[in-house]
Formats: structure tokens, sequence, C-alpha cells
């Protein structure tokens, strides 16, 4: 079974060419992870400050094993300042 991951972050002004960088980053050190699937980037039409990533992984132990890694926690520390509250996580499974 497959799960669906949403990261959601408010940033404290539209994504600046810095912000978006560190956003890249993440995807594409996510990419090369075992278990990752795909995902996508999501901005609010509306309120720009806004970011949606949904990604697809095989498993929770995947998503696990890259959420603790060294090299995501070093990006999302690079992406802090940028945020105007922490990041917010929420797991989901495909169906039941």
């Amino acid at each position: 079974m497959s799960f669906k991951i949403m990261v959601e972050r408010k940033l404290r002004e539209p994504p600046s060419k810095e912000v978006i960088e560190i956003i890249h980053k993440i995807r594409i050190a996510a990419m090369k992870r075992k278990g990752y699937i795909g995902g996508e980037t999501l901005v609010n039409y509306i309120d720009n400050d806004e970011v949606v990533i949904v990604a697809q992984w095989t498993d929770v132990g995947a998503w696990n094993n890259w959420i603790n890694s060294e090299e995501r926690i070093g990006l999302e520390h690079a992406l802090a300042p940028y945020l105007a509250e922490p990041a917010k996580i929420r797991v989901f499974s495909l169906g039941f």
C-alpha cells in the first residue's frame, strides 16, 4: 500500500528565488530516495505564501527514512528562516 504525504508550508512572503531553490533541492533529494514514487508542488493561487507538497511513497518506512535523514533535516533547516510557522506534515494511506 502506498502513502501520500502532504507538507504544508506558510512562507513569510511570496517565494523568493532562494526559497524556490531550497524547495527544489528538497524534492530532487527525495526523488533519489528508495520508496519515492512521485510528487508535485502546489502554490496557492490566491495566497502564494502557501505552498503544499504532495508526495507519494511506497511505504511509511521509506518516508520515515527520508524525513529523519541528515540531508532532509539540513535542507529544512535552510528553509526555516523563510517560514512564518513550522511546516505541517500529514500522512495519508490510499484507500482502506
